[in-house]
């Protein structure tokens, strides 16, 4: 399958289609595979400031941009948990959604994603 990657969308330094965040990258990948409703199947990685954390839980038809869009939500969805659970101390719903590390960064970065989501969407 041949994609055409526009603004913000860009190859990453894992040779994926991605984008650059505050001190570094999120990337996407088709995983070939589908899930138990047909849906196919992702894997991403999440490469900032000397850590990285992957995963192939991501799940959704489109092409690399919806499923950067989709990675993205997830993140601010899990920061919106995390800033809820720090006001309130209960637990938010998203918050288990990616590893703790993975959270706090998308809180301190929570402004950033936000108006990355924007530009993905308008794409």
């Amino acid at each position: 399958m041949k994609e055409t990657l526009t603004h913000p969308v860009i190859i990453t330094p894992r040779l994926m289609a991605g984008v650059a965040v505050p001190d570094g990258y999120l990337s996407v990948a088709p995983a070939g595979d589908v899930g138990e409703y047909g849906k196919p199947r992702w894997t991403y990685a999440i490469d900032v400031s000397g850590w990285d954390e992957e995963g192939s839980d991501l799940y959704g038809w489109g092409d690399s941009r919806a499923m950067l869009g989709t990675l993205v939500s997830f993140l601010c969805a899990a920061a919106e948990s995390y800033a809820y659970r720090m006001s309130t101390g209960r637990a938010g719903e998203s918050e288990d959604l990616f590893p703790p590390r993975v959270v706090e960064w998308a809180y301190a970065n929570s402004d950033e994603l936000s108006m990355l989501a924007l530009e993905i969407e308008e794409g």
